[in-house]
């Protein structure tokens, strides 16, 4: 599969954290992972899909995003690592 089918994959078994790891690789040059950021599923966040926090984890809402479409579970994991400098600090824009 080529990069472009893989990064439109709907393939559900591909956990988050592998998702984070591709599109860490592909559109931030592994800067997220090599600057400790880490991803990973909140059973109690309902207000929000996803949240930086300041130690540079992103936690996604499990009850929100598990019952949505999984291209808002991309949307989501993406928009929280590019906006946030929280998260991932100004180097990785």
């Amino acid at each position: 599969m080529d990069l472009n089918g893989l990064l439109a994959s709907d393939d559900l078994d591909m956990g988050v954290h592998d998702r984070f790891m591709l599109y860490d690789a592909v559109f931030f040059n592994n800067v997220l992972a090599g600057s400790g950021v880490s991803v990973d599923w909140s059973k109690r966040m309902t207000s929000c899909a996803g949240l930086c926090h300041s130690d540079g984890r992103i936690s996604l809402s499990e009850p929100l995003l598990k019952l949505r479409p999984l291209s808002d579970l991309i949307d989501t994991l993406l928009v929280s690592k590019r906006t946030n400098s929280a998260c991932v600090g100004p180097t990785a824009y």
